[in-house]
């Protein structure tokens, strides 16, 4: 497989390291075991996976640390013919080493044996992913036996002779100069085939963490791809299955499998998954997949974020589909992947088998990404359109509940709303984690303090943001159900300044993501505590947040500021720049389902459903305060053909003491 498809294992070390890089590490390793060495990787591989010849890569010193006697022997003026046989024999040997011709001894890694002309030579493999990518080879040590020195001025005096080496033409002096040079030569010790090996490793450790950050580039712009792909809100279950099935085929091209299959519940609650997208090149059988969710884990429970994907996905599609295994097993199968959405609805990704020996150990973390971004999305959606399709039933049966049933409508796109959005902060930083866990494998101990405190800081506001999650769409829906009256609802007084903190953290990560900063202004510190509903200003505040990030340019900020108006009154000001908003929508932004004229077509925007600044602003009248919108340039107003670089900035008002309100009110 090429370095170029997935899973980017190199087949040579210059797929990962260039050319310059590997001769300075090269002379580097010469310098630490005082002898010279050669990195040769292979350069042309047959059909049949065979190595034909290989390709020594240049040094920045040709002879650096070369003996005398080799100096001498690889000098055309003085011995024509000697170079050119040296880089022969070590080619043969490298092939050799490649095919598996030569093989070490057990509990070793390298090897040594004779040259062409008696002295000792060793090798010793640079592996990454169970491949050797190239061979770090050197010579030039005296043989340990009489016999052995024997043969080796027995070979200097084949020179040049037919029955010999003739292709070496040495004169009688270079001969005699050889010979003398022998007796200079240092003796081979099993520590410097030792010391060779560890250099090898070494090399192996740096190409593998040059090709994980190769890898994880990549791999990070599929990932942006698939959500891409999948981005906007369809309209019925048939519409998200043929979405779901163009991403079962962009999968299936990326991984370089013969075919995916997403498995996906008939209900959203259902135990049973169905095959719901089947890509290209799928046998019969995959259309006809029934795995039984509650049978698969029945008598082998297992936690999907604990699961060993290597060892335990073959036992749990066996026991999920039953007799259909023997029959899709015969057909080919690679890997098979659950999926559970929050402890809820459930889905699974069934990929076909690869050319390539995939090592799903190593690969298991980027292959349960695309699980949670196919089947998260998919049944995140597939919630949506039921809850909408049993309101529709609702309204056309129960005509007299109609106003009833509209309200039952908005709260749960609201709380899908809510969901969804908490979500960006969350993912964004399993990401964080992930990133992190993947340095500090490739790092000592000694630098992993850093990384331990950004994982658990990530941890606390993953939590923080989780467990408020549930609290936040009771909220909505108490708010907007009628069940709770308004003097009932938690007014509490809590610091303003804290609250817009705590939502500023949650989001610093996402921001960061999407090339955006966020700056708190000073005049934060003059916002005074206030009797309000924390989850409401806390929603408030994420929805303005999130429009904020998703609607900015690259490279800019969004800026945090607040303050108070007189003695009654607090405001905060959250302001970006990017896409603006025209005039004659600065009010019906507020309205439900109302999405703004402007989107450019090459901003890679999630299409928002309306919902948020609704929801904000119903928060905003629930404290008896305002919330207005404000967008220009200079002078210039957005218009359809000019929206870009635009300031924009929403400003929210609150009564500091609820009493205000209920005076106003009350007049």
């Amino acid at each position: 497989m090429s370095s170029k498809q997935w899973p980017f294992y190199p087949e040579r070390i210059s797929d990962v390291i260039n050319q310059g890089e590997i001769a300075f590490i090269e002379c580097g390793c010469a310098e630490k075991l005082k002898m010279p060495v050669a990195l040769l990787e292979p350069s042309e591989i047959g059909e049949s996976g065979k190595v034909l010849r290989t390709y020594r890569i240049s040094t920045i010193n040709p002879q650096f640390r070369f003996s005398e006697f080799c100096k001498l022997l690889r000098d055309d003026k003085e011995c024509p013919g000697g170079e050119q046989t040296c880089k022969s024999w070590d080619d043969k040997v490298a092939r050799d080493f490649f095919n598996g011709e030569l093989r070490p001894e057990q509990d070793r890694t390298g090897l040594h044996f004779p040259c062409y002309m008696g002295l000792v030579d060793m090798i010793a493999p640079v592996v990454v992913r169970g491949r050797t990518i190239a061979v770090l080879f050197s010579c030039q040590r005296r043989p340990e036996t009489e016999q052995a020195l024997g043969e080796l001025r027995a070979n200097i005096a084949k020179c040049g002779k037919k029955r010999g080496f003739r292709d070496i033409r040495a004169g009688r002096s270079v001969k005699e100069k050889l010979e003398k040079l022998v007796d200079e030569l240092e003796p081979y010790r099993d520590e410097q085939l030792l010391a060779l090996e560890q250099q090898a490793e070494h090399i192996a450790k740096q190409a593998e963490t040059q090709m994980n950050l190769i890898k994880s580039s990549r791999e990070a712009v599929f990932r942006r791809r698939l959500v891409t792909g999948l981005r906007g809100i369809p309209k019925t279950s048939q519409e998200l299955d043929q979405t779901t099935e163009k991403i079962a085929n962009l999968i299936r091209d990326y991984l370089g499998v013969s075919y995916v299959v997403f498995l996906g519940p008939s209900q959203t609650e259902g135990k049973t998954l169905l095959a719901k997208a089947v890509s290209k090149g799928a046998p019969e059988i995959c259309r006809e997949l029934r795995f039984d969710w509650k049978t698969a884990v029945r008598d082998n429970p297992f936690v999907l974020d604990r699961w060993d994907l290597a060892s335990d996905w073959v036992r749990c599609i066996r026991e999920g589909i039953g007799k259909q295994y023997d029959k899709l097993a015969s057909a080919g199968l690679g890997c098979f992947i659950p999926f559970q959405l929050s402890g809820g609805p459930r889905g699974a990704l069934c990929l076909g088998p690869s050319s390539e020996n995939i090592d799903l150990g190593s690969e298991a973390r980027f292959l349960r990404t695309l699980a949670l971004v196919v089947c998260g999305e998919y049944l995140g959606r597939q919630q949506r359109l039921e809850l909408e399709e049993a309101t529709s039933n609702w309204q056309k049966t129960a005509t007299t509940f109609e106003k009833k049933s509209q309200a039952w409508k908005d709260i749960a796109a609201l709380i899908f709303h809510r969901v969804r959005g908490s979500l960006n902060p969350v993912t964004t930083g399993c990401d964080v984690i992930e990133e992190c866990v993947e340095k500090m494998r490739l790092q000592s101990e000694n630098q992993h303090s850093e990384l331990v405190a950004r994982v658990k800081d990530q941890v606390k506001l993953m939590r923080r943001e989780a467990f408020s999650l549930a609290d936040m769409a009771k909220e909505t829906f108490d708010t907007l159900s009628g069940h709770v009256k308004a003097g009932e609802r938690g007014f509490v007084i809590r610091d303003l300044y804290l609250l817009v903190r705590e939502s500023v953290e949650i989001y610093l990560e996402y921001a960061h993501e999407k090339l955006v900063d966020i700056v708190l202004d000073r005049s934060l510190e003059n916002l005074p505590r206030a009797e309000l509903r924390p989850p409401s200003i806390s929603i408030l505040l994420h929805n303005l947040l999130d429009n904020a990030v998703k609607y900015s340019d690259e490279d800019r900020y969004v800026v945090i500021r607040g303050g108070t108006v007189g003695r009654e009154t607090a405001f905060i000001e959250i302001e970006n720049y990017g896409i603006g908003i025209p005039r004659s929508d600065r009010e019906r932004i507020f309205e439900s389902r109302y999405r703004g004229k402007f989107r450019p077509s090459w901003k890679c925007v999630q299409e928002g459903d309306g919902l948020g600044l609704y929801e904000a602003r119903q928060h905003v009248l629930e404290h008896g305060g305002t919330i207005t919108c404000r967008s220009s340039r200079g002078n210039d107003e957005p218009s359809e053909h000019d929206f870009l670089g635009f300031k924009t900035v929403f400003r929210v008002e609150l009564p500091i003491l609820q009493s205000t309100v209920e005076e106003n009110r009350g007049e």
